[in-house]
């Protein structure tokens, strides 16, 4: 007699990472769901960290570049105004300020305190915004550009005391108005978060994400504990740059 033994195998069951947990255990504590709906919450928030993951290291990469591209523009537009001057004393002294000044551009910093971007040094980022709670259940980030106030300000960093002729002088304001415009096409587009732990308590998502987390649940109780620990990111963007001559 031949017996077939039925042999069954279980699919592997899902790794979820530390983080995956932290973020299951900030969202759902004192929430009871059942096996089903913790499992698809779990799935749901490890794939947006997953998301996150390498949306993290683009950034990174789109940084290091737009850090080179500062670098390149930065050493062109002090080639330019050395090349204004007519004599090596006051090249020594642009030099000497040059060196001593912040390189342009601003720096992106993203985290769980309400600051979103923030200028570098006297020369200022060419957009700056805030992050903060809204409504009790958003983060706000806005972005707008820096006018050629800017420009006036490294000019006079740069060139205060240094006699310069009017074509010379219309020459410097160019060059710098330039450079800032090519800082801001430099810097690489900010990323809207799609899962991330903000402070002690909430955590960031996607409006469409927050959506579809929520109708995991089935009653609005559970929804409205929930919903309150979210904190949804909401951006408005203004990249134009000012007219010509504002």
């Amino acid at each position: 007699m031949h017996v077939t033994e039925a042999v069954t195998s279980s699919p592997p069951r899902a790794a979820f990472s530390q983080l995956d947990s932290l973020i299951y255990d900030r969202l759902f504590v004192g929430v009871a769901l059942s096996a089903d709906q913790q499992m698809a919450a779990r799935l749901f928030l490890s794939n947006l960290a997953q998301i996150q993951a390498k949306q993290d290291q683009a950034m990174v990469a789109a940084n290091v570049r737009s850090t080179i591209d500062r670098l390149r523009l930065t050493q062109e537009r002090d080639s330019s105004l050395l090349s204004l001057l007519t004599n090596d004393a006051d090249r020594d002294v642009l030099t000497a300020r040059l060196t001593s000044v912040p390189m342009g551009g601003g720096r992106r910093g993203r985290s769980g305190n309400p600051t979103g971007e923030v200028p570098a040094g006297p020369m200022g980022g060419p957009r700056s915004g805030g992050r903060g709670r809204v409504a009790g259940a958003g983060v706000s980030l806005q972005e707008v550009p820096v006018t050629d106030a800017i420009d006036d300000v490294l000019f006079g960093l740069l060139l205060n005391g240094i006699s310069l002729a009017p074509e010379q002088d219309a020459a410097a304001h160019s060059i710098l108005k330039t450079y800032r415009q090519k800082i801001v096409s430099a810097l690489p587009d900010p990323m809207p978060f799609q899962l991330r732990l903000q402070g002690t308590a909430d955590v960031v998502m996607r409006p469409e994400s927050r959506a579809a987390l929520l109708a995991i649940l089935s009653n609005d109780a559970d929804r409205a504990v929930v919903d309150s620990r979210i904190a949804v990111e909401v951006r408005v963007v203004n990249r134009q740059l000012p007219p010509p001559g504002r």
